[in-house]
């Protein structure tokens, strides 16, 4: 709050961070970040994804998650590599290899009921950023017409477009 109240006094806005002390602030600040994420409904992606996700539905959900942009994109790459331990393996030594000093080699999967895990899950993400783009391009180079190109789960799907 105090720090609000920084930022509102460059504005010429008077605010009293302890009189004006929200105790829902950290919630409130969690939604509008959704919001501003996910659209104006997130509650309704987030329980279309928790229905697909007991239905086992692969495809439906990583459909659902490109719908939703970069962050989505990103999400299903993020389980892609984590779905298997080798390409775990196999991006950790990318990792290594592009930048020795890193100490986070692996990537952070984000879910719906933490608060902040979207944020968890891009920091890594960004700060592996040439690692996470070389090993995706070797991976879609390889497979690109490989497993689960049929079905519409293959990475190639997950890649950034002009659009995005």
């Amino acid at each position: 709050m105090k720090c609000i109240a920084v930022r509102l006094k460059l504005l010429e806005i008077d605010f009293d961070p302890v009189k004006c002390r929200l105790r829902c602030h950290g919630h409130i600040i969690n939604l509008v970040v959704k919001a501003f994420l996910w659209g104006n409904d997130p509650e309704t992606f987030e329980a279309v994804v928790d229905s697909l996700v007991n239905k086992d539905d692969e495809e439906a959900e990583l459909l659902l998650w490109r719908k939703k942009g970069p962050l989505g994109k990103l999400h299903n790459i993020i389980i892609w590599i984590g779905r298997s331990p080798q390409r775990r393996d196999k991006y950790e030594e990318k990792v290594n290899q592009l930048d020795p000093e890193c100490t986070a080699t692996s990537l952070v999967h984000g879910n719906e009921t933490r608060w902040g895990s979207n944020y968890d899950e891009l920091v890594p993400a960004i700060q592996q950023r040439e690692a996470l783009e070389e090993f995706v391009s070797t991976a879609i180079c390889h497979n690109l017409h490989g497993e689960g190109d049929s079905l519409g789960t293959a990475l190639k799907h997950d890649e950034l477009t002009p659009e995005d």
